[in-house]
């Protein structure tokens, strides 16, 4: 598909946009807790941007270039998502403990109910508008979570085979996870997820190599949480952010700043087809790291990447179809316009799934 005439300077404008956008959303931090929720919203909003620019320039675009460097971190994106995953899972459940039954019937339904409603709309949209049909057995299987393939353009929403990951890894956490031994719960999580994808025939499934990518992210949020919920551990890290943000010179923010934008120029070296899966996912570890540890001593929060952190799960849900089988803004503006105006969209169709899908949530808890 051809989304513009001139994908340089279209990414450009883009930036330019983009960058504003950004800078008008900065807020003074009011918190000064280590890892709050908002900074959890930040980098959920930061990983589904990096993955819907990743769709369009390596996907949609004919032409690479467009949104390159902002497309190059995809698997930072995923693997990111699974981090905060792990984290967030770990940090309620050190809280409070919940049965395994406690577990699935508060999570789940989450999980489940907006997905069906996005899984009906577009299988019946591709019915209706186009008079494609899916087999039966592929029909069942999607709306268990269970996909197999994540072809762009055949499947009915390839970006799902991420729900089938997720899915997976909320299956198996209460079973796994202990509250008192939540270090080696990411251990167990890790050897099972690793073990799954490495060491039991799954060549019929044509995603395991992309779960080959992504077996350290979660295991390593529940790491993370455990870490953070030891006394010890928090006074340090918080002294450390305390002294680096008195610090004249503030090194590390030039130092994380630089490192950032390394991150975006030399990530198709490292990731992408072909790679080695040890060798993209250690590339995405480092890089969240990174990443992690500028939002962690930062004083100010996004509140852009702190929107998209909240409809996140719902723009994954989304974005694809709208973009590849629907498209009305490509077709006819300029591709930084088109770019511009999809975010709107995907944050106003989120905002809607997430409050219908709220309430059967509910209802069902």
């Amino acid at each position: 598909m051809t989304l513009t005439t001139d994908p340089v300077l279209n990414t450009l404008v883009f930036s330019v946009l983009f960058g504003l956008a950004i800078l008008f959303s900065l807020r003074r931090r009011k918190d000064n807790q280590i890892f709050p929720i908002s900074t959890t919203l930040e980098l959920k909003g930061l990983a589904i941007l990096f993955i819907i620019f990743s769709h369009i320039g390596y996907t949609l675009a004919d032409d690479d270039r467009f949104l390159r460097p902002l497309s190059n971190l995809a698997g930072v994106g995923v693997a990111m998502f699974l981090l905060t995953s792990g984290y967030g899972l770990t940090a309620s459940g050190l809280k409070r403990k919940l049965s395994v039954w406690q577990f699935y019937k508060k999570r789940l339904p989450k999980l489940y109910i907006s997905f069906w409603i996005v899984l009906s709309v577009y299988f019946l949209l591709d019915f209706l508008a186009l008079g494609k049909t899916y087999a039966l057995d592929y029909v069942v299987h999607s709306f268990l979570g269970l996909f197999r393939t994540a072809d762009a353009f055949v499947d009915v929403n390839s970006p799902l085979w991420y729900f089938s990951l997720i899915l997976f890894y909320y299956l198996i956490f209460p079973i796994i996870f202990n509250k008192r031994f939540a270090w080696l719960s990411s251990i167990g999580l890790f050897v099972v997820g690793y073990w799954l994808v490495h060491h039991i025939p799954l060549e019929t499934v044509p995603n395991v190599g992309l779960y080959k990518f992504y077996t350290a992210a979660f295991p390593l949020g529940v790491m993370i949480a455990w870490a953070l919920s030891r006394p010890k551990v928090a006074n340090f890290i918080k002294s450390l952010i305390n002294r680096l943000n008195s610090s004249g010179l503030k090194i590390y923010y030039y130092a994380t700043l630089l490192a950032l934008p390394a991150l975006f120029i030399f990530t198709r070296t490292f990731t992408g087809p072909g790679q080695i899966s040890y060798k993209e996912q250690t590339f995405n570890i480092i890089s969240i790291l990174i990443v992690l540890i500028f939002f962690l001593i930062k004083r100010f929060d996004i509140k852009l990447f702190s929107l998209f952190g909240t409809f996140s799960f719902e723009i994954y849900l989304i974005h694809w179809p709208l973009m590849a089988r629907y498209d009305v803004l490509f077709a006819h503006l300029p591709g930084w316009l088109a770019v511009t105006l999809y975010l709107p969209v995907f944050l106003a169709l989120a905002w809607l799934l997430q409050k219908l899908s709220n309430l059967p949530a509910r209802r069902v808890r």
